[in-house]
């Protein structure tokens, strides 16, 4: 059974309800149960369905117990998905560049590198902050209330809004602990990992914050050359890179600014996470200042999107996760279970293609990249 549903890419979708499926209704020690019936799927339909799920219902008359399967789930967030992505490029803002058709990741990338350029050549005198701001567990706990005023707000439809409503709202987890369901648990906010709709919806509610910097935040934000419009933050997500003059007054003005987004969409700061850099024009009573009074941690250098910002010269250091990781996947392969072809192929499709994406944003020195051909050339022999 194992070998059929692996040659022919099957995979058990597991279930929900009773634990078994099949009886043969004798009574005593004669009676069995078994989990006989399953429904199965291959990888290209539990790509298109994430959603779908499978029921076991009580048995009435035969002796096998019926299966629900449920798509209508799966098929009203596909077509929800569809109608809000055309869309979005006119409701959410440019600082946004997750999820929304027409932007990508690079942008967002080399826009921070050349905010980090004009840190390093700035001569202003009062200096310059950048603060990377960590949100904990965003998607968890996004306010169910505040998406809805959101869309409201930006002129969807009623129709269109319950509809994305009741797909969020109300949803109920059980725990199998031991081979036992533990009793229901009903989330009262938050969107659902995994969910195709939840990243949309999400930049939906981010874009708050946006609209909050623009209005209030005046006199935050930094010029990349003269007379070009201030760049006062950057969102991906919920990764969110903010960047003022650095001063008492600005460092207040963001907080304020955090707080009324955090209670709005019911999130937290994780200020063990959030850092803060400034330049080398900033005085070192102004840094300590400025960190204590966010509760940040004063940094030299940030990562923003898997790449390093920093205010000097790119060196092997800078690279430290990218050494990291090339080493994990060469620990968790495990060499006496591979073939010599099998390690070539994992060589070249997933050790090479670590730095790749760096590759492509920034400089990455030679000694960086024969480090990685050497770990991939010590994994092969």
């Amino acid at each position: 059974m194992a070998a059929l549903l692996i040659d022919n890419d099957l995979h058990d979708m597991g279930f929900l309800g009773p634990k078994f499926t099949w009886s043969n209704n004798k009574a005593g020690n004669s009676k069995i149960w078994v989990r006989l019936d399953r429904v199965l799927m291959n990888s290209e339909g539990l790509r298109l369905a994430p959603l779908a799920t499978v029921r076991h219902l009580v048995r009435i008359a035969s002796d096998h117990c019926p299966l629900l399967v449920n798509l209508a789930a799966t098929i009203v967030t596909k077509i929800l998905i569809n109608r809000l992505k055309p869309v979005l490029g006119d409701i959410i803002s440019k600082e946004q560049g997750a999820f929304v058709p027409g932007r990508s990741i690079s942008s967002h990338g080399l826009i921070a590198q050349e905010m980090m350029c004009k840190f390093r050549y700035s001569s202003q005198k009062s200096g310059m902050m950048a603060m990377k701001v960590d949100m904990e567990q965003a998607y968890d706990c996004m306010s169910w209330d505040t998406l809805q005023m959101v869309m409201t707000m930006m002129g969807f439809s009623a129709r269109f809004i319950l509809w994305v409503m009741q797909c969020i709202i109300r949803p109920q987890f059980s725990l199998l602990i031991n081979g036992n369901l533990t009793p229901w648990i009903y989330a009262r906010s938050g969107l659902r990992q995994g969910c195709p709709l939840s990243p949309y919806l999400f930049i939906l509610c981010s874009d708050l914050l946006t609209k909050a910097l623009r209005q209030r935040g005046g006199q935050l934000g930094i010029s990349i050359v003269k007379n070009a419009d201030r760049i006062s933050h950057l969102l991906y997500a919920d990764d969110i890179l903010v960047f003022a003059e650095a001063n008492r007054r600005n460092a207040l003005e963001v907080m304020e600014i955090l707080q009324d987004y955090c209670g709005w969409t019911e999130q937290n700061i994780n200020r063990e996470k959030s850092a803060v850099l400034f330049n080398k024009k900033c005085l070192s009573w102004k840094k300590r200042m400025i960190a204590r009074l966010m509760g940040y941690r004063k940094v030299s250098s940030l990562e923003y999107l898997g790449l390093p910002l920093v205010m000097k010269r790119l060196v092997g250091d800078d690279f430290s996760n990218v050494f990291k990781r090339a080493h994990e996947k060469t620990n968790i392969w495990g060499k006496k279970h591979l073939s010599l072809a099998g390690r070539a192929l994992f060589i070249g499709t997933s050790l090479l293609t670590i730095p790749m994406y760096l590759m492509t944003h920034t400089a990455i020195p030679n000694g960086v990249l024969n480090s990685i051909e050497k770990f991939g050339r010590q994994f092969l022999w």
